[in-house]
C-alpha cells in the first residue's frame, strides 16, 4: 500500500528507542581535544541545561527546549596551520532520533545546500547543521574562511562518526503519502501544531503535482477517542477566527474546513486515532481529493 510503506529518505523510520547508556547522554564526551587532526580546543567545553541555555542563545533556547532539550555542550577550536581561524562546535541533545530530526526539520528551508554529514545535513551561510541519533550539531566560524565548507564538513564528519545509536525518524512519518512528496519537505512537530498546543506529534510534508502545492499533515493519537477530542478543540478554536466551509460528502461529517488568510484553504478530518490535514489548496474539492484516499487506506490498515 503506497500510504504506508516507509518513508525512504533515510535508513530507517522505526519507533525510537531511549539511550541506553549514561555516556551517550553527555555531548561533551564529543568534543574531543582535536579534532580532525589541526582543530585544537581552547579549553573544557562549556554545559548548559534547559534552565540556562537562554544565557548562551537567547530568543532561541525555548525552541529547543520545546523539541526535548537536555543538554548543550560548546567546544571552540583554533586551527593550528592558521590560528586565526577559530570554529565554533554546538552539540545539543534531544533526548531521542525523533526530537533531534524534529528540531533539524524545523530549522531547514528550502535554499540550503544539503551535504552528506550525519544522517543529514546541510550548509546554509557560513554554517554547517546536522543531526544523529539524539543529537542536533551547529558548526559556524568565528569569522568566515573560504574552506568553511570543506572544513566543517570534515569536522562534522568525524563528530558523526562518534555518535552511537539509531537515527529514526517519528513512526508518524511512515504514514505520509510518496506520491508528488517533494525532497527534503518532511517535518515532524512536537507540539504546539499550527499554534495549538493540543496537537501534538505531527508529521508533515509539501507536495506537487503539476503546477499544484500543497501541504499534507498527520496527527497521531493514542486513541481515536482523543483524536476525536482534538479535532473538537480544533473546531472551537478555528471558528473564532474563520466560517466554516461545507465539507464534500466524500470526506467524514466531522471534517472542519475553513479558508484562511495565510494557508488559503485548510481542512482536518477524522481517520481512525489519527487526524489528517491539509493546507493551502484553493477549494474544498481539492481538499477532498487530497484526503479522501489516505483516510480509506488508513482505516483499511486498522482493521
Amino acid at each position: 500500500m503506497e500510504l504506508l510503506r516507509p518513508l525512504l529518505l533515510f535508513t530507517a523510520c522505526l519507533l525510537v528507542s531511549p539511550p541506553t547508556n549514561a555516556e551517550e547522554q553527555s555531548p561533551a564526551l564529543l568534543l574531543k581535544p582535536i579534532l580532525a587532526g589541526d582543530w585544537v580546543r581552547q579549553g573544557e567545553p562549556k554545559l548548559y541545561a534547559p534552565e540556562d541555555l537562554f544565557e548562551y542563545i537567547d530568543g532561541e533556547a525555548e525552541h529547543f527546549v520545546a523539541y526535548g532539550f537536555r543538554q548543550a555542550a560548546v567546544g571552540e577550536y583554533q586551527s593550528k596551520v592558521d590560528p586565526k581561524r577559530k570554529i565554533t562546535v554546538d552539540v545539543y541533545d534531544q533526548g531521542s532520533s525523533a526530537q533531534a530530526f524534529g528540531f533539524y526539520s524545523s530549522m531547514r528551508s528550502g535554499d540550503v545546500k544539503y551535504v552528506e554529514v550525519g544522517a543529514q545535513g546541510y550548509v546554509a551561510g557560513p554554517v554547517l547543521d546536522f543531526w544523529k541519533g539524539q543529537y542536533f550539531v551547529h558548526i559556524y566560524p568565528g569569522a568566515k574562511f573560504v574552506e568553511f565548507e570543506e572544513t566543517a564538513t570534515r569536522l562534522g564528519r568525524e563528530l558523526a562518526g562518534r555518535i552511537t545509536g539509531k537515527s529514526e525518524l517519528p513512526a508518524v512519518c511512515t504514514l505520509l503519502p510518496k506520491r508528488g512528496l517533494l525532497p527534503n519537505s518532511v517535518r515532524w512537530y512536537r507540539q504546539d501544531f499550527l499554534g495549538h498546543a493540543f496537537l501534538k506529534d505531527v508529521a508533515g510534508a509539501e507536495y506537487q503535482r503539476d503546477a499544484r502545492r500543497w501541504q499534507f499533515f498527520v496527527i497521531n493519537h493514542r486513541t481515536q477517542a482523543e483524536a476525536l477530542k482534538s479535532l473538537a478543540q480544533y473546531r472551537e478554536a478555528v471558528l473564532k477566527r474563520a466560517a466554516p466551509l461545507e465539507a464534500p460528502t466524500e470526506l467524514p461529517k466531522d471534517t472542519v474546513i475553513v479558508r484562511q488568510s495565510y494557508y488559503d484553504v485548510v481542512a482536518l478530518a477524522p481517520a481512525g486515532r489519527y487526524l489528517v490535514g491539509v493546507m493551502r489548496v484553493p477549494d474544498t474539492a481539492a481538499a477532498a481529493a487530497v484526503l479522501s484516499p489516505v483516510i480509506a487506506a488508513l482505516l483499511r490498515a486498522r482493521k
